[in-house]
């Protein structure tokens, strides 16, 4: 489940307003991109980036993200407002893969390093 921060609120205590959940039906893919997403909440990526830059300043406290990154490019946009960036579902999608394709446990890990170490050279 993923919760939507809708957008920035006027006043109040409130940084964002909550869109509510987004369940993996109203997404229509099981892994979605942050573009997805983004499209789903009604908004573009650099309104969510800006809503992230905006939570941590207001919260003082680390913010990670980690819905729909699944490129190098994903992970130095979340990382420009972001303490860090979570990859799930492309890690799953990749470890599945080299399964699939009958690789042994060694080569199924060195698949993991190795999309591991694309996705870091998106970080600053």
């Amino acid at each position: 489940m993923l919760l939507g921060l809708k957008r920035p609120v006027d006043g109040g205590n409130r940084l964002v307003e909550p869109r509510g959940p987004i369940d993996d039906e109203e997404l229509g893919t099981p892994e979605p991109t942050l573009d997805e997403i983004a499209s789903k909440l009604g908004l573009s990526v650099p309104t969510v980036l800006h809503n992230v830059r905006e939570l941590r300043q207001a919260t003082g406290r680390p913010v990670i993200v980690g819905f729909g990154i699944s490129t190098p490019e994903h992970v130095r946009m979340v990382c420009s407002v972001a303490d860090g960036a979570i990859i799930g579902s492309a890690l799953v999608r990749r470890i599945m893969q080299a399964e699939d394709a009958g690789q042994g446990p060694d080569a199924i890990v060195e698949t993991a390093a190795s999309a591991v170490r694309e996705w870091m050279t998106g970080l600053p």
